[in-house]
């Protein structure tokens, strides 16, 4: 059992090569670590407008973004 497996269906943060936040329900991965989170929202933080939710919905990470 790889340590990713035990947050499948559960929701998990995170952070892109690029320094996005994506937050979602892990739903799978494989030995790449390429990931499917359900129901995701990406996290913007601002100075003059605080923490933005942005829906994203299904979304596919590759592994090599993480």
């Amino acid at each position: 059992m790889s340590a990713i497996e035990s947050y499948v269906d559960h929701l998990v943060q995170v952070i892109l090569y690029d320094g996005r936040i994506i937050v979602g329900k892990l739903k799978g991965f494989d030995v790449r670590t390429n990931l499917i989170l359900a129901d995701c929202v990406e996290r913007e933080f601002s100075a003059e407008q605080g923490v933005e939710m942005i829906p994203l919905g299904l979304y596919m990470i590759k592994g090599d973004n993480v």
